[in-house]
């Protein structure tokens, strides 16, 4: 009678090994496809985008993993809130700080702006043409 029951007790024991096996499976599964998913959505679509409007002529800021170009926007708009504003018209440089500094390094002749709120691509286009000396 024993040595039946300890036998019931190792089929019903290795039984939960089984189930237990294919639980931490299926996790593991369903994790990778969630890293997957990440990936594609955080790293390959920014980087394709890039890649298409480049071979257009459109330019921008690099696409930095996981943060886009937020960690810069927010640097130029705290930098340009703490500097006092002049009494002009001329409020780009205090209202959008981050497109009058990429317009800077990117061309004064600016017809498109590719940056990135992550993971969602901005283009920005403008027919602003900036002539000095007219």
């Amino acid at each position: 009678r024993k040595i039946m029951d300890q036998e019931e007790e190792n089929r019903m024991m290795m039984m939960m090994m089984k189930g237990r096996v294919w639980v931490n499976v299926g996790v593991l599964v369903l994790a990778l496809v969630l890293v997957a998913k990440m990936m594609v959505q955080l790293w390959w679509k920014p980087r394709k985008i890039s890649k298409h409007f480049s071979k257009q002529g459109i330019t921008g800021p690099p696409y930095h993993f996981f943060i886009g170009n937020m960690k810069e926007l927010v640097e130029l708009m705290i930098k340009a809130s703490s500097q006092p504003m002049s009494f002009s018209h001329h409020i780009l440089p205090r209202v959008l700080p981050f497109y009058h500094h990429w317009k800077k390094i990117y061309g004064i002749i600016s017809i498109a702006l590719l940056y990135f709120f992550n993971p969602m691509a901005c283009l920005n286009e403008s027919i602003q043409i900036d002539v000095c000396g007219v």
